[in-house]
């Protein structure tokens, strides 16, 4: 365990896509500046807002404000509340649920909603920082409509309608949230080598019409049946010993590439 729990300790961990709530197993610590602003974080441990001399005597002052803002509210620059000139401020447009934010959703970004979250999430399931492309990929600044591959319904209507990532270097799996995305379309994923695709949760892909899982080395599609919406399926150049017979039920398929 660590060493002298009783002396001052210092962490900096601002800005790096950290996730989940704050352990309640800090407070073994008796003095903690701990720095966590501008990430994902979505809750505090109660214990931790207990801890007087934490954050320069902060949390003693102001309980979980002095750790982080909770959602919804934001202090510029720190993202919790330092002095009665610095609180936590309200958001008319929400922090999505973030602890500890520095600044509001803008308002592209309240439209983009969790579609921003699941492509997050996408990036760094499939080793997004070995793509051959990937511009604009998790840029706060850059609309997800911008995004290399992404092509969403109009800028005034952010909602993912077509994924193209053909033959760029994807690896890993690819997360069952994808399907989630309510007016997905389209789904290019031909010519990633190294890249599975399993169909668990694809029944929820309802606006899905053309899927292209052209040359994957893929084993099997089974599960793809549960795409009731689709009109276009490329699954040639794979290692498919056999057809499932669910294929031939997906009653609106109008192409089938083999």
């Amino acid at each position: 365990g660590v060493e002298f729990k009783t002396e001052l300790i210092k962490i900096d961990l601002t800005s790096n896509q950290i996730t989940g709530s704050l352990p309640g197993s800090l407070s073994q610590f008796d003095k903690l500046d701990i720095f966590v602003a501008n990430n994902k974080i979505s809750g505090i441990a109660d214990a931790l807002c207990n801890k007087a001399d934490w954050m320069g005597g902060g949390v003693g002052k102001f309980n979980c404000d002095g750790l982080l803002c909770p959602a919804d509210k934001y202090a510029p620059f720190v993202g919790r509340k330092q002095d009665i000139s610095n609180p936590c401020q309200g958001c008319g447009t929400g922090t999505d649920g973030v602890w500890g934010s520095t600044e509001c959703l803008t308002e592209q970004e309240k439209k983009e909603g969790k579609q921003r979250n699941i492509l997050e999430s996408f990036y760094r399931a499939c080793n997004g920082d070995l793509w051959l492309h990937d511009d604009g990929w998790l840029d706060p600044d850059v609309s997800i409509c911008d995004w290399y591959g992404i092509k969403c319904e109009s800028d005034d209507n952010p909602s993912v309608v077509s994924i193209d990532l053909q033959s760029n270097n994807l690896e890993g799996t690819l997360p069952s949230a994808i399907y989630t995305l309510p007016t997905l379309r389209v789904l290019n994923l031909q010519g990633n080598l190294w890249f599975d695709v399993k169909f668990d949760g694809i029944e929820s892909a309802t606006s899905l019409e053309v899927l292209d899982l052209e040359e994957m080395r893929l084993f099997y599609v089974n599960g793809v049946g549960a795409a009731k919406s689709l009109k276009r399926l490329r699954i040639g150049r794979n290692e498919l010993d056999a057809l499932p017979d669910e294929v031939f039920g997906l009653t609106n398929l109008e192409v089938l590439d083999m």
